[in-house]
């Protein structure tokens, strides 16, 4: 399908339907779906709920403590491990074209 044009390539591994529309935030749709055990956090967190008119050139990501760095060549990624409460307290799962996005909540 990706030879004949109905899939594009948007990373490795991720594809969409050339003739659908980007989704609304692509990059962090990308990195969840190659990082499901990460979670949205920093910047790109107060980003997301528009709390913020910094633009982050990275979508910053929180992993357990011991997670393995993340390989994924688009979008980049700067990613920091938490443990425990730390990790999991306010953690909101959004709906972002059809996937659950885990972010940190807004405050």
């Amino acid at each position: 399908m990706r030879d004949t044009g109905k899939l594009e390539q948007i990373s490795r591994g991720v594809y969409r339907l050339a003739d659908g529309s980007l989704p609304e935030n692509p990059d962090l749709v990308i990195v969840w779906r190659r990082i499901p055990s990460g979670v949205i956090c920093l910047i790109s967190a107060p980003a997301f709920h528009d709390l913020t008119t910094q633009i982050p050139h990275e979508v910053y990501l929180a992993l357990r403590r011991g997670a393995k760095e993340p390989r994924l060549d688009f979008p980049p990624v700067r990613s920091s491990r938490f443990g425990g409460k730390s990790f999991t307290e306010g953690i909101a799962i959004h709906r972002l074209d059809g996937t659950g996005v885990p972010s940190h909540k807004r405050h």
